[in-house]
């Protein structure tokens, strides 16, 4: 990864790669898996904060990126 490329403290199982221009790339189900073991909470909980709180920091720079791992059928 690139030595800029920001990491998220707590979050280094959900890492699943790091992109072409060295970003790292989360998996977003792997981020609220985290979550809910790690913060105790449910999964509700952990995805309204995983997408209000740690989504946003996807952009530009060497900001995380973050995916849905798997074909298309499991995201549709």
């Amino acid at each position: 990864m690139d030595d800029e490329a920001i990491v998220l403290d707590g979050l280094d199982l959900a890492i699943i790669g790091k992109s072409s221009q060295g970003k790292v790339v989360y998996d977003i189900e792997n981020v609220i898996q985290i979550l809910i073991k790690r913060d105790e909470m449910t999964r509700e909980d952990a995805q309204d904060f995983f997408w209000a709180n740690v989504e946003w920091l996807s952009g530009e720079g060497m900001s995380p990126l973050f995916v849905f791992k798997g074909g298309k059928e499991q995201w549709e």
